[in-house]
């Protein structure tokens, strides 16, 4: 156990503006000291204890731990920004608990958690760790408290923060990974709640399925044909463009060509003659495909964006998706964030047919809406820098110019 601070605590501090350590630490003497005025209330009294004797950290080796995502006023940017402050003006280090993929195991963790594991976090997080068992948080349920709940089981990292710093552009000859390092953490004892629910799902062999949010998509034909659907829970709005299900078939396999007869109704679209995509073409993606990591030897790519000024608009942000599919370079797309894509290319189509696709689209374009795609072990620009000249001196004078690089005709 832990001390923590009140939810009312935190609404005030949050409302007054005035929510920094100082302020944190106070409310927690105020709020321990009057707990431990019972003295049948023996923990807060050790937290008082606590607390006074570590007030300054004088080991500096006391961490704080910040948990976003209970409470809805107090989301990852504002932890993140709690953060900085504690860092800049304590001894005390920092952790932020996040909350990964649904879908993530120890395999597909750097894939799946595109936010949380690629250079974008570069700049504050020091250290990744994920936690390889799925933690149950309890709800009450007849007077019994429930860990076994889906809704209440998440998978989660927990990142050391570090002092903001400033990140220069990478060199062109350094390795462009897209992912950095995780380290996998497995409990000694807790293994995670029972889920026979959540493992049916599993077992069914489910379809993803994603189509822009801004599309009121009517789901009822789903539920008519008894197929079961389950939206894929995304708390933090990492793929906020987008909405995506889980849906399977009880006792029947449930295919891409299948999904072909489906034909949902799109509200957004009433004044418009024309009918809606049907529900294979909005995005459909084989789960297997999803969980399973690339290798440079399968089909399976992240492709992630780039510039991203020629579809802000509203009706333009979900566009990546089909862009890839009319260009004959995908089977299948998933979203893991707004700029981070899961696909599977077409039987055929190879890394070089993919980045000359690319490269000549964002040409015709006139700009670079793609970045780079991800094989499994390397990370590939699809504008990469280009390569400095060399400086090499010119006669004897103090004068210095540049010259091609020439290749040698031996």
């Amino acid at each position: 156990m832990i001390p923590t601070l009140s939810l009312s605590d935190f609404v005030h501090l949050s409302d007054t503006k005035t929510l920094n350590w100082v302020n944190i630490l106070r409310c927690l003497f105020d709020k321990y000291k009057t707990l431990a005025e019972d003295s049948e209330n023996k923990t807060a009294a050790r937290f008082v204890d606590q607390l006074t004797r570590n007030v300054s950290n004088p080991s500096g080796k006391k961490t704080i731990l910040l948990f976003p995502g209970r409470w809805t006023s107090f989301i990852p940017p504002v932890a993140q920004i709690l953060a900085q402050e504690i860092l800049r003006n304590t001894r005390f280090g920092v952790f932020i608990a996040a909350q990964a993929h649904p879908l993530s195991d120890c395999r597909n963790v750097q894939e799946l958690n595109p936010c949380l594991t690629g250079n974008s976090s570069l700049s504050f997080v020091e250290e990744r760790i994920f936690f390889t068992s799925p933690i149950g948080f309890g709800e009450e349920e007849s007077g019994q408290v429930c860990y076994d709940f889906i809704h209440n089981t998440k998978s989660f990292f927990l990142l050391r923060i570090k002092k903001k710093v400033f990140i220069p552009k990478p060199d062109p000859e350094d390795d462009h990974s897209m992912f950095q390092k995780v380290t996998l953490y497995d409990f000694q004892k807790y293994k995670g709640p029972f889920q026979s629910f959540s493992r049916k799902f599993d077992d069914q062999n489910p379809l993803l399925v994603s189509f822009p949010r801004a599309d009121k998509v009517d789901l009822s034909s789903l539920s008519s044909a008894k197929l079961v659907k389950r939206l894929l829970p995304d708390p933090d709005r990492l793929w906020s463009n987008y909405q995506v299900y889980q849906v399977y078939s009880p006792g029947k396999v449930l295919s891409q060509v299948s999904l072909e007869s489906f034909s949902l109704t799109d509200n957004s679209h009433q004044d418009e003659k024309k009918d809606p995509p049907p529900l294979w073409k909005r995005g459909v993606c084989d789960q297997t495909s999803v969980v399973y990591p690339c290798v440079p030897d399968n089909r399976l790519r992240i492709v992630k964006l780039g510039r991203v000024d020629a579809i802000k608009k509203l009706e333009h942000r979900a566009s990546p998706p089909a862009i890839l599919q009319k260009l004959g370079l995908v089977d299948q797309v998933f979203p893991l964030s707004n700029h981070h894509f899961k696909i599977v290319l077409k039987e055929g189509v190879s890394d070089k047919v993919l980045l000359k696709t690319i490269q000549d689209f964002d040409k015709g374009l006139g700009d670079r809406l793609f970045h780079s795609f991800h094989d499994g072990e390397g990370t590939t620009l699809f504008h990469p820098l280009p390569h400095p000249l060399p400086l090499v001196p010119f006669g004897h004078s103090a004068l210095w110019r540049k010259f091609p690089r020439r290749e040698s005709l031996s």
